[in-house]
């Protein structure tokens, strides 16, 4: 298992409408999402699948929500005017 001082394959590209997750160890598994929370939804269920024993995007999401970050921002789609 690598150590807490090393980053998680699993990565999450952001643009203005939506956000890609993938993972450098298994080049061949994305996930897109539109709202941060389901992103790390996605990324969790990758790793624990794939990585057991990783828990750093478990951990990093459990940090969000502890800081009230989950749902703080709606998601796109949900803006007045939005064409998402």
């Amino acid at each position: 298992m690598p150590g807490p001082e090393s980053t998680s394959p699993i990565r999450l590209d952001e643009s203005p409408s939506d956000i890609v997750v993938h993972c450098e160890e298994h080049p061949w598994w994305t996930a897109m999402r539109f709202h941060r929370d389901e992103a790390f939804d996605a990324a969790c269920g990758h790793e624990e699948r794939e990585h057991p024993g990783d828990y750093r995007q478990r951990d990093a999401r459990r940090s969000r929500a502890v800081r009230g970050v989950a749902n703080a921002t709606p998601p796109l789609s949900s803006e007045p005017g939005s064409r998402v």
